[in-house]
């Protein structure tokens, strides 16, 4: 797209800002706006270190949370009130030489923030039992790991990982109850390994193995729960794979220990 139609439409979009600007409406026709100064939607997404699946949700009218919202603005250079409220000047960005708070651990060492990536964690539970349903995917907190442990061990790309909990029992001694699962969100080929996915409406984290004949078969580690199998010629209309798990933490490491 040309310099003169992005200039014509960014006129457009602000001729038509109004009070109801607040609304996901709003919004939407401003990310949209951003999504055309891209060639890609992808592109827009890599450049602020953002899910594709994230960034079509809000092109789709979905609501972005606050550290989204600050990404987009800061990797597009666009002013913040501008993005989320449609008020103020596009081009209203804070000072890129403000100087940046020193971070410091408990210890007094001084942190590079630069040296981590920040994996949001989102207040939904991925059952690993009969099934959770989804009844809202919010966004709670970032859990910070460093980002070269993260391409070495891992061997994913940080930008695509986010954070869920798992819940109940038919992955235990491999993922209990309540622990932290980071889940690698570009992964979304089954093949053997263990996968968040969604079901029916319910969320699951399972063991997918891959037979003939476009098959997958998906189990538990507890055999009290039933394996079911998956034809990937004809999926259930509700299914959708969340990505793969590639890390998990306990939720306490003193879950075990007697009183």
């Amino acid at each position: 797209m040309t310099n003169f139609k992005v200039d014509e439409k960014l006129e457009s979009l602000n001729s038509e800002l109004s009070s109801d600007e607040l609304s996901s409406e709003g919004f939407t026709r401003r990310l949209n706006y951003l999504a055309s100064r891209h060639d890609t939607v992808t592109s827009l997404a890599e450049s602020a270190g953002i899910s594709i699946s994230g960034i079509q949700r809000l092109l789709k009218g979905g609501n972005p949370t606050l550290p989204v919202l600050l990404k987009l603005a800061k990797h597009n250079n666009v002013s913040v009130e501008w993005l989320a409220t449609g008020n103020g000047s596009i081009d209203d960005v804070v000072d890129q030489n403000t100087p940046v708070i020193a971070v410091y651990d408990n210890a007094g060492n001084q942190v590079d923030l630069n040296e981590f990536t920040f994996i949001p964690r989102y207040n939904v539970s991925a059952s690993a039992g009969h099934g959770c349903a989804i009844n809202e995917e919010s966004y709670l907190f970032s859990m910070a790991y460093r980002t070269y442990w993260i391409k070495k061990y891992l061997e994913v790309n940080p930008k695509d990982l986010i954070a869920l909990t798992a819940k109940g029992d038919s992955m235990t001694g491999v993922i209990d109850d309540r622990d932290v699962m980071l889940v690698d969100t570009a992964n979304k080929t089954l093949s053997d390994g263990i996968y968040v996915l969604r079901i029916d409406g319910d969320l699951l984290v399972k063991r997918a193995q891959k037979l003939p004949n476009s098959i997958i078969e998906i189990s538990s580690a507890n055999p009290v729960y039933r394996p079911f199998q998956i034809d990937m010629k004809m999926p259930p209309d509700d299914f959708e794979v969340i990505g793969a798990v590639v890390h998990t933490e306990p939720g306490t490491l003193f879950r075990y220990r007697k009183n």
